[in-house]
């Protein structure tokens, strides 16, 4: 206790006079807390990681909104835990062209925070505005001129009650404890300083001046959050968001601007700009993508963006701070088509597949390291700027940003909204996205493949979106097409005589087709999506399967086949147990076919491949001792098998007929060759467990 009073006497003579006041009538209070704020901090403070969850790294910037509980809600569904928004200094006080002023308090904006935290978001926010009107002459920045810091108090008391208010431990916080805990780590200061309508006269870019006034700003931030909470750890203050770097136009590039702030003054030191901030917050805006076909266009999209980064973090190296984060807290695209020269048109699917492609990018190289940025290219953060639009419409470059939205502004969704989604995999399934033209990832497994006469196969087999982190594809139909095979499968070089196809429709990503009778032989397959909807052609790789001519089964306490009587082709004929021909043949008698029963699939009927006809319980008997025969083949229960594996006992398999629930049997467990074969109850005896031996 005595330390934190120490701290607290020193502090206000070193401070300017927003924070002397301030402390002296808090001191009490942030004393009694100390013990409480060093537990929150060391409970919430979060594990360092090389790139954030997605959750984290995908955010969105707003125009102040959140302006309803739904709203927030809606946002999260998104699954992003961080929202860059402006605290501006209107919302706490105003300032008259008289030169009154009016403090207005902090219900508006305490109702954003609570909403926010209430809906699981924690704000990132950027310290901008004017607190006069531009009736009056102002402008964004607070300084009226280069050398003049009249208001450099003003705008300081500002962000110190800010952050003192929101930041760790702030008052907010401890005056309602029912509003969950999300207090604001990350503070922007202002807003593209190397713009010349955010700088002193509206006119001018001048990076010396926001230089020295980020100095000021967050020394403030810092001094404010460690007098609420006992320490400033936790806190992220940003270079405000630098304008794009390569599309200068009315920017100052970000080299130049960087360069410029950094060079020696009398006012600050280049090391005091370097202990300033841990970030630098940039907006790589480009509007103008060039490209011929629509995939290009996408391509050259993430391509300049990377560009852009590439440019920031050697504006960095440049000044010697190549450790410092890139924080993105506005990036995105317009939906519109101007009628200015030159024109620039954005459709809403280019505006979904830039978003995709860029932010895919910017998350998969996050730390990645490059020959120009050994140390990794440190991106922390990246918000999609807007949620949603303001207008209806666009048709002007100055109209821009009121139709960037993820929401039109009747709160309808854009594809790119749904696109964002499911980038962010936290909540995919809230809509389907799906690109134009989209291409994907078939793929193809051959399963269940019965010998015999016909012979058959099953086909299972997913869809996804290519690129599209997994997402299955839904309500589409898919060929399994099925060739003879010549040697090898030779299908690559089109030569495989096609055969046939089957047709199966892909439901939540995947299809299936069982039980496609083929005949004895070599085959390849493969599916094929062909065009359909907003789906190109995709192919999965060939596969191989053989067919054989049937099974013969063996009784494992004889060792002996089950067979034709006499090989006799007539209905009736009983099925003995025999010794196994030492040279089968598929019409020898021994030789069976596995037909499968649809649709159930559970059941099978045993086809005699000599004779056509199948393995049948005579007269339908349910009891003991019912003989096993063959009959025409006519699907009835007293055909049908069910084939069950005998636990622990590879590869003996029991054949309960369904009719009974019986097994088929070596009557009296004989091991004699002409023993009568029956059904009976099921005990898992040898004689009761049967192996497949495959026949060319």
């Amino acid at each position: 206790m005595k330390g934190n009073a120490s701290l607290y006497q020193l502090q206000p003579e070193r401070g300017p006079p927003w924070q002397r006041v301030y402390l002296l009538t808090n001191r009490l209070r942030v004393v009694l807390v100390a013990g409480v704020s060093l537990f929150i901090l060391l409970t919430t403070a979060p594990i360092a990681s090389a790139v954030p969850s997605r959750a984290d790294f995908f955010g969105l910037s707003s125009f102040s909104q959140i302006s309803s509980e739904s709203e927030a809600a809606d946002i999260r569904t998104l699954g992003i835990n961080n929202v860059r928004a402006n605290i501006t200094w209107g919302e706490r006080e105003e300032l008259a062209c008289d030169g009154r002023v009016t403090q207005r308090g902090w219900t508006a904006t305490d109702e954003r925070i609570r909403r926010a935290a209430q809906a699981g978001i924690t704000l990132v926010v950027d310290l901008v505005g004017l607190r006069q009107s531009p009736d009056c002459g102002g402008n964004q920045f607070p300084l009226q001129e280069a050398s003049d810091y009249r208001n450099y108090t003003a705008v300081g008391g500002f962000a110190w009650q800010v952050v003192q208010r929101y930041g760790y431990n702030g008052e907010y916080w401890l005056s309602n404890p029912g509003v969950p805990y999300r207090p604001v780590k990350v503070w922007e200061v202002w807003n593209e300083p190397n713009r010349a309508i955010n700088n002193p006269g509206g006119t001018t870019i001048r990076p010396q001046a926001y230089a020295k006034f980020l100095i000021d700003v967050a020394r403030t931030i810092r001094d404010a959050q460690r007098a609420q909470s006992g320490e400033a750890g936790g806190t992220t203050v940003l270079m405000g968001g630098l304008g794009s770097s390569i599309q200068t136009g009315e920017f100052m590039p970000a080299t130049e601007f960087l360069n410029r702030a950094y060079a020696a003054t009398e006012r600050y030191t280049s090391a005091q700009l370097h202990a300033a901030y841990d970030g630098l917050s940039a907006h790589p805006y480009h509007f103008r993508i060039n490209g011929a076909t629509f995939d290009e266009r996408v391509r050259n999209a993430a391509t300049t963006i990377a560009e852009d980064i590439r440019f920031l973090r050697r504006a960095l190296r440049d000044v010697g701070d190549q450790t410092k984060t890139l924080w993105l807290t506005e990036i995105g695209w317009p939906v519109f088509s101007t009628t200015e020269t030159p024109a620039v048109t954005i459709t809403q699917s280019e505006q979904a597949e830039f978003l995709r492609s860029v932010f895919r990018w910017l998350y998969n190289n996050a730390d990645a390291v490059e020959t120009n940025a050994p140390e990794g290219l440190r991106l922390k953060y990246v918000a999609w700027f807007v949620y949603r639009d303001r207008a209806a419409s666009c048709t002007r470059w100055e109209c821009w940003e009121s139709v960037s939205g993820l929401k039109r502004s009747d709160g309808s969704a854009r594809p790119a909204w749904c696109g964002y989604a499911h980038l962010i995999r936290v909540n995919p399934g809230l809509c389907e996205y799906i690109p134009p033209n989209s291409s994907s990832d078939v793929y193809q497994t051959v399963t269940d493949i019965f010998y015999g006469q016909p012979g058959y196969v099953g086909i299972v087999g997913n869809v996804y979106l290519r690129n599209m982190e997994d997402q299955p594809v839904n309500n589409v139909r898919v060929n399994i097409n099925f060739y003879r095979e010549q040697g090898t499968c030779a299908c690559e070089n089109g030569n495989c005589p096609y055969v046939d196809t089957a047709r199966a429709d892909v439901i939540n990503g995947a299809y299936s087709f069982k039980f496609w009778g083929k005949g004895v032989g070599r085959w390849c397959t493969k599916t094929v999506l062909y065009a359909q909807g907003n789906y190109a052609q995709s192919e999965s790789g060939y596969h191989r399967f053989q067919i054989k001519s049937g099974y013969r089964l063996v009784a494992r306490h004889s060792g002996k086949c089950l067979s034709l009587s006499g090989n006799n082709p007539a209905n009736s004929t009983p099925m003995l147990q025999w010794d196994c021909s030492p040279n089968p043949v598929p019409w020898d008698g021994q030789v069976f076919s596995l037909i499968p029963v649809e649709p159930a699939a559970q059941y099978f009927l045993l086809k005699v491949n000599s004779s056509g006809r199948c393995l049948d319980v005579y007269g339908i008997s349910p009891y003991d001792g019912g003989i096993v025969d063959q009959y025409d083949c006519i699907g009835a229960a007293n055909q049908q098998w069910d084939i069950v594996p005998i636990a622990g006992q590879p590869p003996y398999e029991a054949f309960i007929a369904r009719h009974s629930g019986k097994c088929l049997d070596v009557a009296g467990r004989s091991t004699a060759n002409g023993a009568q074969i029956v059904q009976w109850a099921c005990y898992w005896g040898g004689n009761q467990q049967w192996s497949w031996q495959a026949i060319e």
